[in-house]
């Protein structure tokens, strides 16, 4: 579930960022545009940080079944 919910979010902002940097093209300028146009030269840079995203919350999953003991639970059947 956590892995699927980060999957999302990042195709969403991954997606996003493509969207508006076509957009930059033929739109305003500014602090926003400036912004949007460095994140899509350093697409690269996003992809370690999106790796990383998903290491770290593959391990706060881990550790959040270990603390809440999800392992221990007896299943009724």
């Amino acid at each position: 579930m956590t892995i699927t919910s980060v999957s999302v979010v990042v195709a969403l902002a991954v997606g996003e960022s493509r969207r508006l940097g076509f957009w930059r093209q033929v739109a305003p300028e500014g602090w926003f545009w400036v912004a949007v146009t460095r994140l899509n030269e350093h697409f690269g840079t996003l992809g370690y940080f999106i790796v990383g995203l998903f290491v770290f919350s593959w391990v706060a999953s881990i550790a959040f079944y270990k603390w809440r003991r999800f392992d221990e639970l007896e299943l009724g059947m």
